[in-house]
């Protein structure tokens, strides 16, 4: 039987099951802002040929854009090295954060883009890219002591696609494995 001396020990056995019973306060991780534009550059690798990349997207929604993308070999492993440049729509998942309380969000995206191949054995031709990959950003924390304002967020992106350009005489399609960076969206602070 408590007596009325103990009202201090009961609050403060009342608090301290309440302090046990309750969840962590976590921060709410940043907003990820998209740009209306971005462009992104990198490399792409086949079984064939070492390349460079260089896209642009303009972001419609937060979940479709409208994407170019401009391949060209820098290194010939055989003797098809390729060039295309192909247009087409790239939807996406909303960006989503990877883990309990980390700051970095991540992105899926899957494309379809329609264009032209073009390469030292085979006449321009038709080609279609279908492939999908994640965006990674990563928050860079501190300041680089120039220039206004807090320096920019990395953005990572990785893909894998297939490439198909039937034509006559040799067959150029087949996979192809791009990395590199984007350039557009950022975290809000």
């Amino acid at each position: 039987m408590w007596r009325s001396g103990d009202v201090g020990v009961r609050s403060v056995l009342a608090g301290l099951i309440l302090v046990a019973l309750s969840a962590p306060a976590r921060a709410q991780p940043p907003h990820v802002v998209l740009s209306p534009i971005e462009v992104s550059a990198g490399f792409a690798v086949d079984a064939d040929n070492l390349g460079l990349t260089l896209g642009t997207a303009h972001n419609v929604s937060d979940r479709l854009a409208i994407v170019g993308d401009f391949s060209k070999s820098i290194k010939d492993w055989s003797i098809k090295p390729m060039n295309w440049l192909v247009v087409g729509p790239r939807i996406s998942t909303g960006f989503v954060y990877l883990g309990d309380g980390d700051p970095e969000a991540g992105r899926l995206f899957a494309q379809v883009l329609v264009g032209g191949e073009m390469s030292k054995v085979a006449p321009l031709r038709p080609a279609l890219q279908i492939g999908g990959g994640i965006d990674l950003i990563e928050p860079v924390a501190g300041s680089r002591r120039f220039g206004p304002g807090p320096p920019p967020d990395g953005t990572m992106r990785v893909e894998i696609d297939y490439v198909v350009t039937k034509g006559p005489g040799v067959n150029l399609s087949g996979w192809r494995f791009g990395f590199g960076f984007v350039f557009g969206p950022r975290l809000s602070r």
